[in-house]
């Protein structure tokens, strides 16, 4: 970061699967999420902030990811 104090800063925009900015990712992420299940780019209901894996398709693979991630906290 380039100080000298041994210290390394950074930022990140969201902690994966904490939709809701709130450091842990819990049953409200996990309600968040399901509206957005079976979309995909170009489709109207399409949001990218809930394709895990960022390929374009918001389905099972990205539901397991987040699964896998309830209790999780930064």
């Amino acid at each position: 970061d380039g100080t000298a104090d041994g210290v390394h800063r950074f930022g990140f925009h969201r902690f994966e699967g904490d939709f809701d900015g709130n450091g842990a990712v819990t049953q409200a992420d996990l309600t968040s999420f399901l509206p957005f299940h079976g979309t995909r780019v170009g489709h109207p209901g399409y949001n990218a902030a809930f394709d895990l894996d960022g390929n374009g398709v918001i389905n099972a693979t990205d539901y397991t990811r987040l699964r896998r991630r309830l209790g999780l906290t930064v």
